[in-house]
């Protein structure tokens, strides 16, 4: 059974970098310094299985999914719910109002996607 955690320390970014785009390895790798990013984990038997990253706006009022991605073999257990309901309710905690997702349509698991966001 998989279980959440927040990353907070780079020691624990580390393992979960493949996890997200390369673009996104940089703002995990300086997560300890960064406020403004949030990270949080899924993992199971202690490894890394999935993966949502956000990005506080300068104000904090708002914030930006930056990536959010599940292992293949764990997809359909609800980890994808879990990592957003969690990272909200963490946005919300630091005063963000409004959380944005933008992702492109036509890309393998963006019905899967599509689908968790309407929940």
């Amino acid at each position: 059974m998989y279980k959440l955690t927040s990353i907070e320390k780079f020691g624990q970014a580390f393992f979960y970098q493949s996890l997200t785009f390369p673009l996104f390895r940089s703002k995990l790798r300086t997560i300890e310094s960064e406020e403004s990013i949030v990270a949080i984990g899924a993992y199971d038997l202690n490894k890394p299985v999935g993966l949502v990253l956000a990005e506080i706006s300068k104000y904090c009022d708002s914030a930006e999914v930056l990536s959010l991605f599940v292992k293949p073999n764990y997809r359909g257990q609800g980890i994808g719910t879990a990592l957003l309901t969690r990272i909200e309710k963490v946005l919300s905690l630091r005063g963000c109002q409004e959380v944005e997702l933008i992702y492109t349509t036509g890309r393998s698991g963006i019905l899967e996607l599509e689908s968790l966001l309407r929940k």
